[in-house]
């Protein structure tokens, strides 16, 4: 936990069933009856919310509460979201899922940028044409671990300086 609060996830309760699995208790997992007060009360957003376990009732429970799952195994018949032997893999799936943003701008020079930026490996993929900006921006991507995907569709043929700046705009 003190892992994943390192890298922003918050916890803002953590739940154990204290029954056995002979009780056949409301709260043991797979059923939600541990979650679900909680749930109801602090309109928790479970399409950003995730069931991280090593078992399959972790992945059970996620779809019975309606949420993603990450396990910890090397199962391929897991029905996880994501399944990973690498706890690291998994903490990383979890802080990377969802970030990512595209720009499109036109500005009053007629040019067209297009921009999708997804945080993962440090890859990218460029149509800018200009060589020493795509030099640079791949090593950006790399060292930074941000995928990118660009577009530049400028004036070139006059002057680089406005593919560059309009590609920094933001």
């Amino acid at each position: 936990m003190r892992l994943l609060n390192g890298e922003g996830i918050q916890f803002n309760a953590v739940f154990v069933c204290p029954h056995g699995a002979k009780e056949n208790c409301a709260c043991r997992k797979p059923k939600t009856g541990l979650v679900d007060e909680f749930v109801r009360n602090n309109a928790v957003d479970l399409s950003h919310s995730f069931v991280f376990g090593d078992r399959e009732t972790d992945v059970q429970l996620a779809d019975n509460i309606g949420c993603k799952s990450v396990r910890l195994t090397s199962d391929e018949s897991t029905r996880a979201d994501f399944k990973t032997e690498n706890f690291s893999e998994a903490c990383q799936y979890i802080v990377r899922l969802g970030r990512s943003a595209t720009l499109t701008r036109k500005n009053g020079r007629d040019k067209n940028f297009y921009c999708s930026i997804l945080r993962w490996r440090g890859q990218v993929q460029h149509k800018i044409r200009y060589r020493f900006f795509d030099h640079m921006l791949a090593l950006l991507s790399k060292h930074s671990g941000i995928d990118m995907k660009i577009e530049v569709q400028g004036d070139l043929h006059v002057d680089e300086h406005h593919s560059v700046e309009d590609t920094g705009w933001r």
